[in-house]
């Protein structure tokens, strides 16, 4: 739930890796994780309508974001 709620408070926006891992799990730079993309590939099986083609929740280097329009 935080994570959809956090990407949905960043309206369109871009968020980094480390932000979203540090604003939902406390997480620090310096710990390495796979928590966040595990997540996210949670997250588009349950709202992409193609999960390997995501539409809604986007990655590109910059980070993550959800597309709300």
């Amino acid at each position: 739930y935080q994570l959809i709620f956090t990407l949905s408070k960043a309206q369109d926006n871009w968020m980094s890796k480390s932000e979203l891992l540090h604003k939902i799990w406390g997480y620090n730079d310096l710990i390495e994780t796979r928590t966040l993309e595990t997540h996210i590939y949670r997250l588009r099986q349950k709202i992409e309508e193609n999960s390997s083609k995501p539409r809604i929740c986007i990655n590109e280097n910059q980070g993550y974001r959800l597309i709300t329009k």
